[in-house]
């Protein structure tokens, strides 16, 4: 009994993570219009990233620590842009507006051009510092 209520628990959890929402604020306070979009050029690898907190920076590097793309904002919570190469591993780092919170999440969805769409969700107990190995 035991096990089948933590494994919904773990559903809903998982679910809430990978849904779209846009600008979630638990202030109560009015949503704020955080998207930053930046052009699209030939080549360019287009992505969006939902972050389950307002964040002040956000980096994507490769391993090498090359900078693919960077924004720095007081309240980033939905991100879209282009890296102009899709390396085979991506670091994802993410400082946090207030990080008082127990636990982080930040969905990424990469759409790769003439590629099926890649997701996936990072999660840390503060600031986000993770790799994702590409398929």
């Amino acid at each position: 009994m035991m096990t089948a209520l933590c494994l919904g628990l773990a559903a809903l959890v998982l679910r809430w993570v990978t849904t779209e929402r846009e600008n979630l604020r638990t202030d109560g306070a009015a949503p704020v219009s955080a998207a930053t979009t930046e052009v699209v050029e030939e080549g360019d690898v287009p992505f969006s990233l939902t972050l389950s907190a307002s964040a002040r920076k956000v980096e994507i590097l490769d391993v090498a620590g090359e900078m693919l793309w960077q924004k720095q904002d007081e309240n980033l919570v939905r991100v879209q842009g282009s890296l102009a190469r899709l390396p085979e591993t991506l670091v994802l780092r993410v400082s946090w507006k207030d990080p008082s919170a127990p636990r982080f999440f930040a969905k990424m969805v990469i759409d790769p051009p003439g590629r099926d769409s890649l997701t996936h969700v990072f999660d840390a107990p503060g600031e986000l510092d993770d790799l994702w190995e590409l398929p």
